[in-house]
């Protein structure tokens, strides 16, 4: 974003500061129930290719599987083998201030103001990261998982 001629520093300033407090409440425990049947089923798609049949439910077993999350569960898997929870948990920061970075820009096509666009994210900064749980769909569940 380029500031317009005799934009002063204070909305840079609130931007930066939405963003830094973003990033902070973005970085926590990853908070989700079904964390340990995502990394699971991420590791039995690896290891045995697409699962056809339900290899997790033994009552129906014989039935087909539709894995909505399977691309969410390969790339958990991955992060997880490459730094533990500390991964999941950049992932999942990185991926809500890439979120805030997006809605940044589209409210800067529009208001041309960066003091706007920092009043416009401040009521979706607390909300949105609650809401935001590493899993393959947005849930509001806050049990720590990781660490």
């Amino acid at each position: 974003m380029e500031a317009p001629a005799g934009s002063g520093g204070l909305g840079w300033a609130a931007l930066g500061a939405v963003f830094a407090l973003v990033a902070v409440l973005a970085w926590r425990a990853v908070g989700e129930l079904d964390l340990g049947f995502h990394l699971r089923a991420g590791e039995w798609i690896l290891a045995n290719r697409w699962p056809r049949l339900d290899p997790f439910t033994y009552t129906v077993s014989d039935r087909a599987y539709v894995d909505l999350h399977w691309l969410y569960q390969v790339a958990l898997v991955g992060l997880f083998r490459l730094g533990g929870s500390a991964a999941l948990v950049a992932a999942h920061a990185a991926l809500i201030l890439a979120a805030f970075a997006v809605v940044a820009r589209l409210a800067w096509d529009r208001l041309r103001s960066v003091g706007g666009v920092a009043a416009l994210l401040v009521p979706g900064v607390r909300p949105n990261i609650v809401n935001f749980v590493t899993r393959g769909s947005v849930g509001t569940n806050r049990r720590e998982v990781g660490g």
